[in-house]
């Protein structure tokens, strides 16, 4: 490529959306492109990949060096032709190659802030999904555990930075730019992906990721007082406190009896976001996006079932005892920004 070529659309992009075709090819009996096409297509993509950096990028013509030593978000693409959601090699003739430098290189691009151009947030925000997805789905297993902490704290600011900057608290659902007075289906359904890659759609994905709740016992109470609720509201990380009549078993999203926000926070519960977006999606009189579509985000939405439950104002104890009597036993976890457990603790009266 030339240097008006790096400006347009990566190349990348549109050499895996190939991939697509033929798939789609086969499927619809068009055309069944041979084994060895799809080996040659996979040998050129493994043929350019930096050694370096372990992305993946087009070349200069001049120098035939990888330019920038390659592209977080075409790379996030690319991955997926050779590991699976969980890691796995797909094509042992072309097995994962610099796992290492791939993790040094993404971490190290995702470290750079929101741009203020419209232009670059475009890019910006597409690179952080797909550099984030690629980081959780695909090379997870390869990290060390200072990684894996640097991630999460990366990926718990850029949640953060989402809700402050791109949810739309009038509409309930996200845009794709920052500030925006409306949400659409591009910013929904990319925070819809935000969702699913940090486990947030799938248990055992999250477990896998972020473990299980810290268990802080039982407490035998007469009333619930902000003290009694301290040891799972005073901890920072814990962003939001649902509570239950019944141990949730690790179903965290049905039969909630309550959520409670201990202190103010632009990021929003999933049991009380996912209500919102699909109210929004109920209303809406948008159908398609540049590519995301209402559809397409319901089906993504559908692979989990949320119980919708009322929001105690923050600081209202007297309305959490009120449940705890009601009840006799409440449940209390507390899940912090990427909506992963993170506390559990009981409460019984007296």
């Amino acid at each position: 490529m030339g240097f008006i070529g790096t400006k347009l659309k990566p190349l990348f992009v549109s050499s895996i959306e190939l991939n697509d075709l033929l798939e789609q090819c086969a499927r619809l009996d068009i055309y069944p492109f041979p084994a060895e096409a799809k080996t040659a297509f996979l040998q050129w993509f493994y043929d350019n990949q930096d050694p370096q950096t372990g992305l993946w990028g087009p070349r200069d013509r001049a120098s035939g060096a990888i330019i920038d030593g390659g592209d977080i978000g075409d790379s996030g693409k690319i991955i997926k032709l050779f590991v699976d959601d969980d890691a796995k090699e797909i094509h042992p003739e072309f097995p994962l190659r610099y796992s290492d430098r791939i993790l040094a290189s993404t971490i190290e691009r995702l470290s750079t802030p929101l741009p203020a151009r419209l232009d670059e947030t475009h890019r910006w925000i597409i690179d952080r999904d797909r550099g984030f997805r690629l980081l959780t789905k695909y090379i997870w297993a390869k990290g060390s555990e200072e990684d894996r902490d640097t991630i999460r704290d990366m990926l718990s600011d850029f949640v953060r930075l989402r809700f402050e900057r791109f949810f739309v608290p009038a509409d309930g659902a996200f845009s794709l730019y920052p500030d925006s007075d409306a949400a659409n289906l591009d910013g929904t359904s990319e925070a819809g992906g935000m969702l699913d890659y940090i486990g947030a759609l799938t248990p055992d994905r999250q477990k896998r990721l972020w473990g299980d709740a810290s268990d802080l016992g039982t407490a035998q109470v007469d009333e619930v007082t902000g003290a009694d609720l301290d040891p799972v509201a005073g901890k920072a990380e814990v962003n939001a406190i649902r509570f239950y009549a019944d141990d949730p078993q690790g179903d965290y999203l049905r039969a909630v009896a309550a959520v409670y926000y201990p202190r103010a926070t632009p990021v929003l519960d999933m049991v009380d976001l996912v209500p919102r977006i699909e109210t929004w999606l109920d209303t809406t009189t948008q159908t398609m996006g540049n590519w995301g579509s209402k559809d397409g985000v319901r089906e993504r939405l559908s692979v989990v079932t949320v119980d919708p439950a009322p929001v105690i104002e923050t600081g209202d104890v007297a309305g959490i005892d009120r449940l705890l009597q009601e009840n006799g036993s409440l449940v209390a976890i507390g899940f912090d920004v990427l909506q992963a457990p993170r506390y559990r603790m009981q409460f019984v009266t007296g």
